[in-house]
């Protein structure tokens, strides 16, 4: 069970430096007050954004581009 939890956030801690890696924070349509508080910055919502793009792909094209995508932006 911890060993999941511990696999999960590490994920989501990857996830979000690939967010960050392509400027992805830059994209986040957030409040003013989140900015101030380092929205930009926060893992869940690079992680969030990050995946959001990867099932943007995946609507738009199909699963072998976005498997091919994610293999390209993140290996």
């Amino acid at each position: 069970m911890l060993h999941n939890r511990r696999e999960k956030r590490i994920n989501k801690e990857y996830l979000a430096g690939r967010a960050v890696h392509y400027c992805l924070d830059h994209a986040l349509r957030i409040t003013e007050g989140q900015v101030k508080e380092g929205g930009r910055a926060n893992q869940t919502n690079l992680h969030t954004v990050f995946e959001a793009v990867v099932g943007a792909v995946y609507r738009d094209k199909d699963y072998e581009y976005a498997k091919d995508f994610v293999l390209r932006t993140c290996v």
